[in-house]
């Protein structure tokens, strides 16, 4: 069952600063202790000392590229992808490999949500290496993440799943495509492998934070908060591992529990998390905390230099606002997302966008584009059951009310807040 793309990003980000041991098994001598963000600093310091004595070794470059992406993962600071990015820009003319540079150049791209140059630079990763298990992996996260669907699903036939980046990748592939029991099957064999091969406690916590998102989906709430736990037993404080509890307490309505969890994530790499914060605050009833978190998030996502990279969660706040003039600010960045990143994701945004507007033709036209590929998302079904029902659409509506109503734990905050609860609660 199609969950957020965040999980490509998330990927690209492993594989490249832990990609030794994704594409490759390794004997467990090889093990290394857990890079936390103390070492990783003084790795980078040094590493950053040595460029400065030879500016031009591209080794030196490609080690420091890896543990800023690294520290990006542990501590959400962007000035770490942008110097990751000034350097694999700067030595794609130094290395020997140029697919392999360009690859990794595509990746930070992606985790800056620069769709259109990840695309290009995966592209011609290709080019430069038809053969590259790597290059062609790469392809397939930037066509998904930009919504270019049939080059996703023409790089998906040519993944190679004998090593643990295929296996990951061609599992978020199916995931997306509605068939999450083979995903997750396949997930479940990358985590096993990256175990057996003694993989840094960052490797197995990233895979099995893939593998309980789509637990969640198949088995349940409980399933997924044993996975999470267990990610946080290899890799105490990992962020994906914090998140996804927190997520989940929010879900069950324990709101203290994910307000402590939120907080202690908080970024402005991630204005979201104060979008939950701010949720819990509210259900604690802390309206005042509540305002103060929704400003906090306002005053990064809303810059607009920054609307690239949270364009859909601020056109979303907008939209929940409902007043006139915020309804047409989501309207303006919704429009804008369409154009930026034509995904299914984005149509859905701003099908639900004109729905809020009272704009019902408008709606059922994006809402259809929305579901041109793969499979939606439960709050996907449910903002197209809304649309439909205002359309005099009623049967159709509520059997896609009912599927999306299933399991209330598996949608956005926002439409988990528009259905009763059960009389046995969540």
């Amino acid at each position: 069952m199609r969950r957020s793309l965040v999980a490509v990003f998330v990927v690209m980000a492993t594989l490249l600063g832990l990609g030794e041991w994704l594409t490759r098994p390794a004997p467990a001598s090889d093990a290394e202790p857990r890079l936390d963000a103390a070492r990783l600093t003084g790795a980078i310091d040094f590493l950053e000392a040595s460029l400065a004595r030879d500016p031009r070794d591209p080794v030196l470059k490609g080690q420091l590229v890896g543990r800023l992406i690294m520290r990006f993962g542990q501590t959400a600071d962007l000035a770490d992808l942008k110097r990751a990015e000034s350097l694999a820009a700067s030595s794609l003319s130094l290395a020997a490999d140029t697919s392999a540079g360009l690859a990794r150049l595509s990746g930070i791209y992606l985790m800056q949500h620069k769709f259109g140059p990840a695309l290009e630079a995966a592209e011609r990763a290709v080019a430069a290496d038809t053969g590259s298990a790597e290059a062609r992996g790469t392809l397939l996260e930037a066509a998904i993440a930009g919504g270019r669907y049939d080059q996703a699903d023409a790089a998906a036939t040519r993944i190679d799943q004998g090593s643990v980046a295929g296996l990951a990748r061609r599992a978020l592939w199916l995931d997306a495509q509605g068939r999450t029991e083979t995903a997750l099957n396949l997930m479940t064999d990358a985590c096993r492998e990256l175990e057996r091969t003694d993989a840094p406690a960052q490797a197995i916590a990233w895979c099995l934070g893939q593998a309980a998102g789509m637990t969640h989906s198949l088995r349940g709430l409980d399933a997924a908060d044993a996975i999470f736990r267990r990610v946080l037993e290899l890799d105490p404080g990992n962020r994906g591992g914090v998140e996804g509890l927190a997520n989940l307490a929010l879900a069950r309505g324990r709101f203290r529990e994910a307000l402590d969890r939120f907080s202690a994530i908080r970024s402005d790499a991630h204005p979201d998390l104060y979008l939950r914060v701010a949720e819990a605050y509210s259900r604690l009833g802390r309206p005042d905390s509540a305002a103060l978190a929704e400003r906090r998030f306002l005053a990064i996502a809303g810059v607009p230099e920054n609307e690239a990279l949270f364009g859909n969660v601020l056109a979303l706040f907008h939209a929940e606002r409902g007043d006139p003039v915020a309804l047409d600010t989501a309207l303006a960045i919704a429009t804008r997302e369409v154009a930026r990143r034509p995904t299914n994701e984005s149509h859905d945004l701003l099908a639900w966008v004109h729905y809020r507007r009272g704009e019902m033709a408008a709606a059922v036209v994006a809402s259809d584009r929305s579901l041109r590929w793969g499979a939606p998302s439960p709050t996907m079904t449910f903002h197209r059951a809304k649309i439909l029902a205002a359309l005099g659409r009623s049967t159709e509506a509520g059997r896609l009310l009912a599927e999306a109503s299933a399991d209330p734990t598996l949608l956005a905050p926002h439409v988990r807040s528009r259905i009763p609860p059960s009389p046995s609660g969540p």
